[in-house]
């Protein structure tokens, strides 16, 4: 049985920014602070957003593709990177080849820009841009590394040890929404977790639960009319690359609000293997659940014309 007969959609891909992206295109009042590459004496070509310590190196940016060995954050300049990290006549051949009809494309660099200090997301001053989102039909989007909650440099013991922590912040963000019952306010609200895998589900939602249940009332939380799981459950989309947990406990969940992705052109992309992670990881699945998380989600959240 083939993987699916439905053109395969990334819920999740990138573009590297090139370096005149928010120098020609940003309001004029805010030219003199735009994001723009700077040479750093370790780490090459870096973006320089103002108001951020952490300047952002090329080397990962755009290393689909690459040995696990030849990844490096350091000493790349933006002239290195494959041209189909942010030229669109050469990223369709190469989405192409990974088996990838249509996509959902996320900056780079301007995800940083997620990291300025901002209010708590439950906040009822934020309700009319929730009820917006809804009567435009538009799902919001968190992403991994959007979040001072789930930075690379902000580990214990070793620095891969960080690795394990980058959907935290998503994580803290969808309790918010729901346990701030943005989600009773505006039923129907689509929130997508991106990048931040979705293996993780079955325990969060019975733990949600738990605290709900057994805890809301000495912890002084907001009164919900369903269970947290079951908004979490019908609210949010999740997307995920290899994260083999999610298509086994696919039932644990929502299968319909799971979203396959290929993550082109990042360092912890599944280009260009995505077909054989496919084929292995979804040989247990009926035709149904290969179509909805490999298309039919995204295009019903997405409201794709595909």
């Amino acid at each position: 049985m083939s993987t699916t007969d439905k053109p395969i959609i990334s819920a999740d891909s990138h573009i590297a920014e090139p370096p005149n992206c928010y120098l020609d295109y940003i309001e004029p009042g805010f030219k003199d602070r735009a994001p723009h590459i700077e040479v750093h004496p370790k780490y090459g070509d870096v973006f320089v957003i103002d108001g951020l310590d952490q300047p952002i190196p090329m080397g990962l940016i755009a290393a689909a593709g690459k040995k696990p060995s030849e990844l490096t954050a350091s000493g790349v300049s933006f002239d290195e990177l494959p041209r189909s990290s942010w030229d669109a006549t050469h990223r369709v051949a190469d989405q192409e080849t990974d088996g990838i009809s249509a996509e959902i494309i996320y900056p780079t660099v301007g995800m940083m820009l997620c990291n300025h200090p901002e209010a708590d997301y439950h906040d009822p001053m934020y309700d009319p841009l929730w009820e917006a989102a809804v009567d435009m039909d538009m799902p919001l989007s968190f992403h991994i590394l959007t979040s001072k909650a789930d930075q690379l440099k902000a580990q214990r013991g070793p620095k891969i040890n960080s690795f394990l922590g980058i959907m935290r912040g998503c994580q803290d963000i969808l309790g918010t929404f729901v346990f701030g019952g943005v989600f009773e306010r505006h039923p129907e609200l689509k929130v997508v977790c991106a990048e931040a895998d979705a293996g993780w589900v079955p325990h969060f939602i019975y733990r949600m639960d738990h605290a709900y249940g057994c805890h809301r009332y000495w912890m002084k939380a907001p009164p919900l009319e369903k269970m947290p799981s079951e908004y979490f459950l019908n609210n949010i989309y999740l997307t995920f690359q290899d994260d083999w947990t999610a298509f086994k406990h696919r039932n644990e969940m929502n299968p319909q609000r799971l979203m396959w992705a290929n993550d082109f052109p990042h360092s912890d992309s599944t280009w260009p293997w995505s077909q054989g992670i496919l084929e292995e990881h979804t040989q247990d699945m009926s035709q149904q659940e290969k179509d909805w998380i490999l298309h039919d989600n995204v295009s019903q959240c997405y409201n794709l014309p595909i």
